[in-house]
């Protein structure tokens, strides 16, 4: 089978598995993502690329200490001098992280983030998150700004991609997030009350 196709094929799988919802220990869970691996430790950190808004944001650095390090480990692709190195670094993390976060703030200039999370979103919108935060350090959006991203909101919900307001809701997402090795199947799982 060609790659494409494969991809095709895990991205509705993803899709499908999204909305499935599994019993673990007494806890109802949500399966998020999984995909196939070859080996790997029966409990593993999930991974989480780091992308968004740069222009001299700190929304990274704020979000990081919130993050369980005992089992999240984020890609802060944001380096002092960007060169190819940095350029395959962060290549690597966008096409092997489980999430895909994108963080946008009033600071957002550039437009590739925008379009990256709209094309990640629809090859697999279980792996996508998305935060757009409206204010920040008393900075907001120009009005028409304001509209795009509400629209914006809007189609990645429908699309199935969790939108969320503010970097707690990020971490707390992130960190109700589970990730198991059973039977050569890695699955990503949100803890729910029952």
């Amino acid at each position: 089978m060609n790659k494409t196709f494969t991809k095709v094929c895990r991205g509705l799988v993803f899709f499908a598995s999204r909305f499935l919802l599994a019993k673990n220990g007494g806890m109802k869970m949500q399966i998020v993502n999984d995909f196939n691996i070859s080996k790997g430790g029966e409990d593993c950190m999930i991974t989480v690329f780091l992308g968004g808004t740069c222009n001299g944001s700190t929304w990274r650095d704020e979000l990081m200490p919130m993050l369980e390090s005992e089992k999240i480990s984020a890609f802060n692709p944001v380096v002092e001098h960007w060169d190819e190195k940095a350029q395959a670094e962060e290549d690597f993390h966008k096409e092997n992280d489980d999430i895909m976060l994108y963080v946008f703030t009033p600071e957002f200039k550039g437009i590739y983030s925008a379009f990256e999370v709209a094309m990640l979103s629809c090859k697999n919108p279980g792996s996508v998150v998305c935060c757009i935060l409206n204010e920040r350090d008393g900075k907001t959006y120009e009005p028409h700004v304001q509209k795009n991203m509400k629209k914006i909101k809007k189609d990645l919900l429908e699309n199935g991609t969790l939108v969320l307001d503010s970097l707690e809701e990020v971490a707390n997402y992130l960190n109700s997030l589970e990730k198991k090795n059973k039977d050569e199947k890695i699955i990503i799982m949100q803890k729910k009350d029952l």
